[in-house]
């Protein structure tokens, strides 16, 4: 008996239920400010998102020798701004016979099924998410949510009425800079910026040139040296060499990059350092709206979502269509800092 496109795309493992089933199995491919856990993740059933901010300082309350009349609480001043979601997709790929006919499984003798190949395409096509994903994410950082080309979608710092911090030079190529000294001034401004609200830490993003001038400088050097040198006590070795504290900062060697055009490009330029600080509460924040279509209405949006079709006419094809909309927020952009070196 001959068997169509159209028996395959009716067989259990296009229904909905698996498809989604596909989603949750697929491994997270590995991106490193996601995987830092700084951003939480909210699902939201509309396509725009409303960040409400609460511009307090904290403030002492009165200290008296003896009981005295009650002091009231200061109201918090509020403000919100709304934002569209924007959308990563649709991004669509297609099942033809071509795909199923005379063709084997990848490192096998094996010929490929229809459950093969539909893995395999899913899995592609989420990678590319998850790359567009860091992407935004590491923008929110700059306080920039750009599209694919570079055209800015979200100023945070306009869009909250706030101020961009002046950028730090590091001038690492010099051996008189002190790097302690900057180090301390990005978290004196970061922790102005919080106005007294507490954090945990502060991390510094590297791109690849700056953190190899970083480690070699004078004032740095010995330090990483040594925390190189006892890497074999820990059980994380990249930390090694991706990571090391200093003089308050956990600095990170930042490797994501992307193709453009011909070439490569990085998320976090070659010479730049951004600073953010964590532990701060609703700091980082990604909101996702639900799909375009009509089940998903009202529904609170998920990071993926996935759907199929078949050629109707002819019966050529099964597509399938992943989308995504995901809106990553920083809501104290203020107190992410810029650092770089001018020599």
């Amino acid at each position: 008996m001959n068997v169509t496109l159209a028996d395959i795309f009716e067989s259990d493992i296009f229904k909905q239920v698996s498809l989604t089933k596909a989603v949750d199995e697929t491994p997270h491919v590995p991106s490193f400010v996601r995987d830092l856990g700084i951003f939480e993740s909210n699902g939201i059933s509309t396509r725009t998102a409303v960040i409400e901010r609460y511009r307090d300082a904290l403030s002492l309350i009165p200290i008296r020798r003896t009981l005295g009349e009650s002091v009231a609480a200061s109201s918090s001043k509020r403000s919100a701004q709304s934002f569209i979601v924007p959308s990563v997709g649709p991004y669509v790929d297609r099942i033809t016979v071509d795909d199923l006919v005379g063709v084997r499984q990848f490192g096998g003798e094996v010929s490929a099924t229809a459950e093969y190949v539909l893995d395999r395409k899913i899995k592609k096509m989420l990678r590319h998410h998850d790359l567009t994903e860091e992407y935004m994410l590491v923008g929110a950082l700059k306080g920039l949510i750009v599209d694919h080309e570079g055209a800015v979608i979200y100023d945070l710092f306009s869009s909250f009425g706030l101020t961009r911090p002046t950028d730090i030079d590091f001038a690492l190529g010099s051996s008189t800079t002190d790097v302690t000294e900057l180090c301390s001034r990005v978290i004196d401004t970061i922790e102005d910026a919080l106005r007294g609200d507490g954090f945990t830490g502060v991390i510094g993003l590297a791109g690849r040139e700056i953190f190899k001038k970083l480690v070699k400088n004078k004032s740095v050097k010995e330090t990483y040296l040594n925390w190189e040198a006892s890497s074999v006590f820990r059980e994380d070795q990249r930390l090694s060499t991706r990571a090391f504290p200093f003089a308050g900062i956990n600095f990170f060697q930042y490797r994501g990059t992307y193709r453009r055009g011909s070439s490569s490009a990085s998320f976090i330029a070659d010479n730049e350092i951004l600073f953010l600080p964590v532990g701060v509460e609703d700091m980082y924040q990604i909101n996702y709206a639900p799909s375009d279509k009509i089940d998903d209405a009202g529904l609170p949006g998920k990071p993926r979502y996935i759907s199929r079709a078949i050629d109707s006419k002819y019966g050529k094809y099964i597509e399938i269509e992943t989308q995504s909309h995901p809106l990553p927020i920083v809501t104290r952009p203020n107190a992410l800092i810029r650092g770089f070196s001018s020599n």
